[in-house]
């Protein structure tokens, strides 16, 4: 799936993306297969104290790419994939002070990838402009309404095909809504207030309505508010559901497979807590689940092509060493954690799922920010046949196949038929030509 993401163009309203901390689930693969867990990783060098990354196709060669930002760099690294895992040397860009988040996405509609990179000491949003080759022009600099902001994640809020930025703001209690103008600057900003400095925030459709909702995680707070967008970049008055823990990452995805978003939060305590949409922006009160102690980051996807959604998280195991657990679901909203866990560089802070080899199954990404590189754990587990537009595997392509298309709307998910790490027009044109017949 996941998360970070979580990364392009969203004319859709139901487009759903990726940020800092959390991860928004595609659909799961058709088919099935045991999972056989992960290659020993490999790592690449980053900048100075990486802290986050996100994954799309930078360059337009179909293989997906790396953005990550460095905390005490005041950059962002760029690393190129090569398409079987393996990346060139980064080459850096700069941006603002201390940056902490970084989320990829069309912001001025030309179709390539943009970065939008939140500099925490400067209380602004750097843009960086892509220019579909790897290589950015120099950054923008916008502030935002608020203080120590922390983490950003992209979505069409007021549905005029643009996307708008949301920044949480820890030290000043509230969020920055950013309204995209579609040429990559922005039009208009507005802020809604939080309690206990927010630090983590995800959008999804949580209502069904076709607009896009909030899901913030305020600090210290063991809970999450819910705040239900009117489609035109409102909210409604926060719901608060709680976690029963404080988390420090969350992810959205189908976890029982009911066709509504659920929501599975990683904290300090040796759990994970999964709470499961009703479908109307309310949730069920969390189920536990133990796990090693968490770290940072949770994010998921189905790692062993069954066609359930699976959990992957950041944990620290015996107290010291950083690992990657894996709970594998059930399809019901449950999960059973693996025996099996990976190693990963140290203090590991965000996690990134993508297919970076090829190979159609999902592959980790993580970025240490003591090692001051990133982590990549190669799936090895043998998934069905390449993507097909018959994507629930009724064998026939139609209606239901373009609503799991839309969903996944500018994701790397599972609809990314033609391979190029995003879910676009191609995908679509892909679908329409074998509709109404076998794939």
């Amino acid at each position: 799936m996941q998360p970070t993401h979580t990364r392009a163009t969203s004319f859709f309203k139901g487009a759903l993306v990726a940020a800092f901390g959390l991860t928004l689930a595609g659909m799961a693969h058709a088919g099935g297969s045991v999972f056989a867990g992960f290659a020993p990783q490999t790592t690449f060098p980053a900048g100075s104290f990486p802290t986050a990354v996100a994954i799309g196709d930078l360059n337009g060669d179909g293989d997906l790419d790396l953005a990550v930002s460095n905390f005490a760099g005041n950059n962002v690294s760029i690393l190129l994939g090569a398409g079987d895992g393996s990346f060139a040397p980064q080459t850096v860009f700069p941006v603002g002070s201390i940056p902490s988040s970084v989320a990829m996405g069309d912001l001025n509609g030309d179709g390539d990838l943009d970065l939008a990179v939140v500099n925490s000491f400067e209380n602004t949003v750097s843009i960086l402009l892509g220019a579909g080759d790897g290589s950015f022009a120099p950054q923008t600099i916008f502030p935002v309404i608020g203080s120590l902001p922390g983490a950003v994640t992209l979505g069409d809020l007021d549905g005029d095909g643009d996307l708008d930025l949301v920044v949480t703001n820890g030290k000043s209690d509230n969020i920055s809504i950013l309204f995209g103008a579609g040429d990559g600057t922005f039009a208009s900003q507005t802020s809604l207030p939080m309690p206990n400095s927010p630090q983590i925030v995800a959008l999804g459709d949580l209502d069904g309505d076709g607009d896009l909702d909030l899901v913030v995680e305020p600090d210290f707070a063991g809970d999450v508010l819910i705040m239900l967008g009117a489609g035109d970049g409102s909210f409604a008055p926060p719901t608060s559901f709680s976690t029963g823990t404080n988390p420090n990452s969350i992810v959205l995805g189908d976890l029982d497979g009911d066709g509504d978003l659920d929501l599975a939060a990683a904290g300090s305590s040796n759990s994970i807590r999964v709470l499961l949409g009703a479908g109307d922006g309310t949730f069920t009160p969390p189920a536990v689940y133990l796990a090693e102690v968490i770290n940072n980051s949770i994010a998921a996807d189905d790692l062993d092509g069954d066609g359930d959604l699976d959990l992957v998280v950041l944990a620290t195991q015996d107290g010291f060493s950083s690992i990657v657990s894996v709970m594998i679901g059930a399809g019901d909203g449950s999960f059973a954690l693996s025996p099996m866990s990976f190693p990963v560089g140290l203090g590991p802070q965000t996690i990134a799922i993508g297919d970076l080899d090829g190979n159609a199954s999902p592959d980790l990404v993580t970025a240490n920010i003591n090692s001051n590189d990133v982590s990549i754990l190669l799936n090895l587990t043998e998934f069905p046949a390449s993507a097909t537009p018959d994507l629930n595997g009724d064998g026939v392509v139609n209606g239901s196949d373009l609503a799991i298309l839309l969903v996944q709307w500018g994701t790397n998910g599972p609809a990314d038929l033609n391979g190029d790490g995003v879910v676009n027009g191609s995908d679509l044109a892909q679908l329409l030509v074998n509709w109404g017949g076998l794939p």
